[in-house]
């Protein structure tokens, strides 16, 4: 029997609204943390989903085994370093992508992965990359030609790493695994491709990922 996780939200853009909903569909428990307790309450409240609830990033982070960072990335993080005893033990799920915009061409901001300095700010956490090729506007019509598509999946810990490809695998998604946490700056990379796609007008309100074998 399929046991359903409790998943917390830290952040409330648009992939942060979209990531709640979508592990919520799945049958997953979903805290929707901000900054503001209130207004993490009355985006959850606007979400209206019996599986989703609002709170600060400390009652997300507190209430979930799996803690989804929806925020804009930023090396040492404030929100990192308050929450670090709160995310121990627990399976982070990194979905950043710190890019650049270099006179029109959109390139990866660092040497290293998001992923791989988020791990190494949180060394009692498990960290994973996801969901970084994954667009907001695929969450809430993930389907091309009836085809899911792909979320590419690295991490180092690989039973947590399988855990959460199932948990996706359960959502209007397909996960694959890509290997160890220093593929984040592979997927990274292909986001800022992608980026540059999403710019042309045929490609601005839909993009996503599938590998074809």
């Amino acid at each position: 029997m399929r046991e359903l996780k409790k998943v917390g939200i830290l952040g409330t853009g648009s992939m942060g609204k979209g990531l709640a909903v979508a592990f919520a569909e799945a049958g997953n428990t979903v805290c929707l943390g901000s900054r503001e307790a209130d207004k993490g309450k009355k985006i959850a409240e606007l979400l209206s989903h019996c599986k989703i609830t609002g709170g600060s990033n400390q009652d997300a982070a507190e209430q979930s085994e799996y803690v989804v960072l929806a925020m804009r990335y930023q090396k040492d993080h404030p929100v990192l370093g308050e929450l670090k005893p709160l995310l121990a033990d627990k399976v982070i799920i990194d979905i950043s992508n710190p890019i650049i915009d270099v006179g029109g061409d959109i390139e990866p901001l660092w040497r290293i992965s998001a992923s791989e300095s988020i791990a190494g700010e949180l060394e009692h956490s498990k960290v994973i990359g996801a969901f970084k090729n994954t667009f907001a506007s695929t969450l809430s019509s993930p389907y091309f030609d009836q085809m899911k598509s792909h979320v590419l999946v690295v991490g180092d810990d690989q039973q947590a790493k399988n855990e959460f490809i199932q948990m996706v695998n359960f959502m209007p998604f397909e996960a694959l695994d890509a290997g160890p946490l220093r593929m984040a700056r592979v997927l990274e990379g292909m986001s800022a491709m992608m980026y540059s796609f999403a710019q042309q007008a045929s490609y601005r309100n839909k993009i996503g990922i599938r590998l074809l074998n």
